[in-house]
């Protein structure tokens, strides 16, 4: 028997500015009052009941997903409010008193949308932008164009690589929202964010004439291309020693779930959960790039491709919820041709 699973969102008014505190205060409240209006109190007896439906019971009984997800505005949020109502999908409403902020006028300021069901949840807020993937993003990006010496390199990589370093960018995407389809917290979603940004941070060290070869590689090319987990690896720790999952991530990402790929472990063990994650987003947007020695790949066959190696190359824990996920919403990738970063956040 398939199990089912059931989904809370946070739906955030981004357009308030509210402080991070605030937005999980907020958020909070929003998710107790599902519950709240789920339940009947006896205030002699000082009970409180909660009246459980299927999907309640196995949120509150397995695994906890909340994803946070934004609107720009009071009528798109009162717009899920009322798609969430007509679906009869449990939903609460919070109206701040404004006693502390909005100057002193009551302002609607979030909703919580479920527990249910996830694909009657996701077609109420499935198109929906993540709240805590953009704020990722968005940090990401200054970073990107500030003087971190653990960034920097990657800039420097578009002068004679513009493929790398969008690859990276949407490697980077793709992880956050997978993670986040699978209710990662923030701190882990940060955590994929940048392994996926410098998963391939190790190709700086390869020559420039074999990075962007349009042809296949001789065994001697190919051996030095194969050096890039570890370089990439070595790169991150001399920089950070704190990012630790990046340099797994980079060293890692190449292998199969069966053991295959590159580089070889002496002893047999698991790769990182975080690689296994990051090599599904990354062997994907591979595919839908074009390269000078072949066209892109569709999604849908792509996504076939996926499927077809899941349980050998790839880990079905990440490959099947991510086929799922990107066949359900529609994920901006950015492409090669359109792509501009530099060190100084403008244009060439």
């Amino acid at each position: 028997m398939t199990t089912r699973t059931a989904k809370q969102v946070i739906v955030m008014r981004k357009d308030l500015g509210m402080r991070k505190g605030k937005m999980i205060a907020q958020g909070a409240h929003a998710s107790l009052k599902v519950l709240r209006d789920a339940g009947t109190l006896d205030e002699a007896a000082g009970t409180f009941t909660i009246t459980t439906w299927p999907a309640l019971a196995a949120w509150l009984g397995g695994r906890f997903t909340k994803v946070c997800v934004s609107v720009d505005s009071e009528a798109a949020l009162d717009a899920i409010v009322e798609k969430a109502r007509a679906a009869n999908v449990p939903c609460a409403l919070i109206v701040d008193a404004g006693q502390t902020e909005f100057r002193g006028v009551p302002t609607k300021t979030c909703c919580a949308v479920g527990p249910a069901w996830l694909e009657d949840v996701d077609a109420i807020t499935g198109e929906l932008p993540l709240l805590e993937a953009e704020t990722v993003v968005r940090s990401l990006a200054i970073a990107m164009h500030s003087q971190s010496e653990i960034i920097l390199p990657l800039l420097q990589l578009k002068e004679f690589d513009q493929y790398t370093t969008t690859h990276s960018t949407n490697v980077s995407v793709l992880a956050m929202a997978l993670g986040e389809h699978l209710g990662f917290s923030g701190r882990e979603l940060r955590v994929l964010g940048v392994s996926g940004l410098l998963h391939d941070l190790g190709k700086v060290k390869i020559p420039r004439e074999i990075l962007v070869k349009p042809g296949g590689f001789t065994d001697e090319e190919f051996a030095i291309m194969k050096a890039h987990p570890k370089e990439g690896a070595k790169l991150i720790l001399e920089r950070d020693v704190r990012l630790e999952v990046p340099a797994v991530v980079a060293y890692e990402h190449h292998i199969m779930l069966n053991g295959g790929g590159y580089p070889s472990f002496h002893f047999v063990r698991d790769t990182h959960y975080a690689s296994r994650l990051v090599h599904v987003c990354d062997v994907y947007d591979a595919l839908c790039t074009n390269r000078p020695y072949r066209d892109a790949w569709s999604s849908e066959k792509a996504l076939a491709y996926l499927e077809e190696k899941s349980g050998t190359d790839f880990d079905p824990v990440f490959s099947v919820p991510f086929i799922k996920l990107m066949q359900q919403r529609s994920v901006q990738r950015l492409s090669v041709e359109d792509a501009e970063v530099s060190p100084t956040g403008g244009g060439e």
